[in-house]
């Protein structure tokens, strides 16, 4: 299936409406043009328009700019969105699926939450119940993207009523802004998704939160994340030594590529990639630079995973890490098993280098198996 709506000959949306610079645009506006059965689209100028509702985008339609700084969607101040954000779809209340809103496509705009002028922080996009999402050349300026129902780390039928959405060639930033609602720039809860060649950060929270049960076969590639405090990368299920019991309950993400990422953490920053409760992970080929020593409490080693199955971690390179580098652990009466740690680089952590741990006071306790650690090297641990 395609995710961009079917044109006619003239080259266009069935409908297409072209909003004036200076104008507002409100669902009302947008309905116009697409109606939920037949392509239509809303083709932004160049300059800017503003809003002060949340925009409900249709099924079959597309807004689309001409580029990301030329056109902008500014939305007016004093002005909360948070239930659920600026941008949403028809169908995104709903718990069960019930018939998706398909085909949306958001391109070549910026979407500017106006924070400076914001006494409250707004939400930037929320899509849930929706399948064939297309985002690419999106600039998002003060608010979190999340795809997928609520978060949840029980309920792994959630991420199924929404599936096969790509985020591309988009700058999210800014989300959770002093003093506004901590966010990650992009939290998923889905299926089938793509991001790449997108930069995440600065945000006050996580660069992405892969937060819910059920989530599984995404996408991690050529991005780049900056300035993300917590976890600064990718963080997958409960946090690393938060595992929820019962611990092998369910894998909860599961089949996901990070590869060739850029992961540039600060001195407040915590995990470059952690990961629980997962199961077919391949890490490979990315760079994790300069990991702060710990967020709070927790410890932020640059690869963390807990309680995971079928893990491959190879040729990465970790440059500064101030805690450990590659941690794989059991705890409890969690199981890790078939994990593979070849042709990293790791370079001046503060602790370890690779550290392989498992401890209990549980019967029958906790297992780390089948670990294979091989050709890596480490300087300077």
């Amino acid at each position: 299936r395609n995710p961009i709506p079917a044109i006619n000959q003239s080259g266009l949306a069935a409908k297409v409406i072209y909003p004036a610079p200076g104008s507002v645009l409100t669902s009302a506006i947008i309905a116009n043009a697409c109606d939920g059965t037949t392509p239509g689209a809303v083709m932004l100028p160049t300059g800017t328009v503003s809003f002060s509702t949340t925009l409900t985008i249709p099924a079959y339609c597309t807004i689309q700019g001409q580029g990301m700084g030329v056109s902008k969607l500014l939305l007016a101040a004093n002005t909360q969105l948070i239930s659920p954000a600026a941008i949403t779809n028809t169908r995104e209340p709903l718990v069960a699926p019930g018939t998706l809103d398909n085909n949306i496509n958001l391109t070549s705009f910026t979407l500017d939450l106006n924070t400076a002028d914001q006494t409250s922080g707004s939400a930037a996009i929320w899509m849930a119940n929706v399948d064939f999402f297309n985002m690419d050349g999106i600039e998002v300026n003060g608010g979190m993207v999340h795809l997928g129902g609520a978060t949840s780390i029980t309920d792994n039928t959630v991420a199924s009523y929404t599936h096969y959405i790509s985020i591309t060639n988009s700058v999210i930033h800014n989300a959770g802004v002093v003093p506004f609602i901590a966010a990650d720039a992009l939290q998923l809860l889905a299926l089938n998704v793509k991001v790449s060649n997108n930069t995440l950060g600065p945000s006050t929270d996580s660069g992405i939160g892969l937060l819910g049960a059920g989530t599984s076969n995404i996408q991690i590639t050529d991005n780049t994340f900056t300035g993300n405090p917590q976890t600064c990368g990718v963080a997958g299920g409960p946090t690393v030594g938060n595992v929820p019991g019962p611990p092998n309950a369910g894998r909860l993400v599961n089949y996901v590529t990070i590869t060739g990422n850029t992961i540039l953490c600060g001195g407040s920053a915590g995990f470059g990639i952690n990961g629980a409760l997962a199961n077919h992970w391949v890490i490979a080929n990315n760079i994790i630079t300069n990991i702060a020593a710990s967020n709070g409490s927790q410890v932020s080693p640059a690869i963390a995973l807990e309680a995971v199955t079928d893990i491959t971690i190879t040729g990465n390179s970790i440059i500064g890490a101030q805690d450990g580098g590659i941690y794989i652990m059991a705890q409890s009466d969690e199981l890790t098993e078939n994990v593979v740690i070849s042709g990293n680089t790791i370079r001046n952590p503060n602790k370890y280098g690779i550290l392989l741990e498992s401890f209990s006071d549980t019967n029958p306790g906790s297992t780390l198996a089948n670990v294979t650690v091989s050709g890596n090297v480490i300087v300077n641990p």
